[in-house]
């Protein structure tokens, strides 16, 4: 009797098996993740995103702007973005070497880039790096999102078509930045 039942234990392994994702040549690998730190610092430089080519027309500013509501959310207090574009420069300079006073810099880069169906039909996908840097310029943690997010059919009803974008964006960045330590305690 238990060897009928056999393939019926196993069919679980076997399609979980058939569902990972596979990257063959050509295809990227999944972005890195890696928390160096035990606490991430409180305040942080949010650079400017760097855009790699094969990206087009990506919002940076309104990228910017949602990370820093997204840091809000966990904790961290940003830096004003016209007083870190003073003090970094908007130049592509490495972020390990910017300083700010008592000031972690996060620098983002996005590798991929599609909302063109975000408003219409709350899809979004991006795959986007990042690297956070202690106060003395040492990296705490790498992050990195490659996927693509979706509204759900109530949430597309219910968000006007001004706000679905936002919404998105709000997810990416929470699956972003959801391995981050948290800041420490005040």
């Amino acid at each position: 009797m238990p060897r009928p039942l056999l393939p019926f234990l196993l069919l679980p392994l076997f399609a979980a098996a058939c569902q990972q994702a596979s990257f063959g040549e050509g295809a990227p690998a999944p972005p890195e993740v890696r928390v160096l730190a035990e606490h991430a610092p409180a305040n942080l430089a949010v650079l400017l995103p760097v855009v790699e080519a094969t990206a087009t027309l990506v919002p940076v500013e309104e990228l910017r702007a949602e990370a820093h509501h997204a840091l809000i959310e966990r904790g961290f207090a940003p830096l004003a973005a016209d007083y870190v574009d003073r003090k970094a420069g908007v130049e592509a300079v490495p972020a390990a070497a910017v300083r700010l006073p008592e000031a972690g810099v996060l620098a983002l880069r996005v590798e991929r880039w599609n909302d063109v169906r975000a408003e219409s039909q709350g899809v979004l996908s991006a795959r986007i790096l990042g690297e956070l840097y202690d106060e003395n310029g040492r990296l705490a943690a790498k992050l990195g999102v490659d996927r693509t997010f979706r509204l759900g059919p109530g949430e597309l009803a219910a968000l006007p078509a001004g706000q679905r974008r936002s919404a998105l964006f709000g997810r990416l960045f929470a699956e972003l930045f959801a391995p981050l330590p948290s800041p420490p305690p005040l």
